[in-house]
């Protein structure tokens, strides 16, 4: 056998002849894959063994009312179910326990009235809480208030922030409800959350909601050498009724955003 042939060197490219001989492999296959087209054109897939698997499209959505009636039921039943744990921690006291037990209340009741539209409509009603809330909301929360120092302020910073979640994702359903008459039914427990919201930013010494109430502005009008006070009457809401956005909660020292509801979390 000559020297050209057990060198570790090929002396024609330099290279070493097992990265030569790896590499050749490769264009070895290649070639003979070109080969094997002939002269047609080459397609891009991928070379598999075996079958090709089928494919399954997935399944169509159609956001309806009773999809959307579906989906504020389990989310009254996750609120609920949150008030429960809540309340089962034995860490509120007082004023706040009392309204943790009454507010559980009214969620569940929001729950059978939004069960009730469902059914008027020829729908399944939803009956359980909302997966996705429990699976990005209820048990990541309980988690870090769990390893909390302060287990009863951050359950007050979750529950009014969880209000906040019930009423915009109400507001965010308005538009896409097809009758005037399941708006206005929406936004009557949406109504309800906010007033919950206003309560626990009571609680927690925070700023409650915006006022209509007309309210006195200073104006540079001199009369006799003085500045006059005119009230000026405001009937338009200075913003906007909720954000619709993502909620922020502070738990254990730490910043949470609580998302609303959307598609991927609706109950079709």
């Amino acid at each position: 056998m000559s020297d050209h042939l057990t060198s570790d060197t090929d002396t024609d490219t330099g290279m070493p002849r097992r990265a030569f001989l790896t590499l050749g492999g490769f264009s070895v296959a290649t070639v003979a894959l070109l080969g094997a087209c002939g002269g047609s054109t080459i397609k891009t897939r991928v070379a598999q063994a075996g079958v090709t698997p089928e494919t399954v499209a997935p399944p169509e959505r159609v956001v309806s009312d009773v999809v959307l009636l579906r989906t504020l039921s389990s989310l009254a039943h996750s609120a609920a179910s949150a008030y429960q744990k809540a309340i089962g921690m034995g860490a509120l006291g007082g004023e706040a326990l009392e309204f943790a037990s009454r507010f559980l209340k009214h969620h569940q009741s929001s729950a059978t009235f939004f069960e009730d539209q469902t059914k008027s409509l020829g729908g399944t009603p939803f009956t359980e809480p909302n997966p996705a809330v429990t699976k990005n909301i209820i048990t990541p929360v309980f988690d870090a208030v769990m390893a909390s120092a302060d287990t009863a302020g951050d359950l007050r910073n979750f529950l009014h922030s969880l209000e906040d979640v019930v009423t915009e994702t109400c507001q965010s359903f308005v538009p896409l409800l097809s009758m005037p008459k399941l708006r206005a039914a929406v936004m009557s427990v949406g109504t309800i959350g906010a007033k919950h919201s206003a309560v626990w930013a009571a609680v927690l010494g925070g700023p409650v909601a915006f006022s209509l109430t007309p309210k006195a502005t200073a104006t540079t009008t001199t009369v006799k050498g003085t500045v006059e006070a005119v009230v000026v009457p405001v009937y338009q809401a200075p913003s906007a009724f909720s954000s619709m956005g993502l909620v922020p909660t502070l738990l254990n020292g730490k910043k949470f955003d609580l998302d609303l509801l959307g598609p991927n979390s609706f109950a079709y």
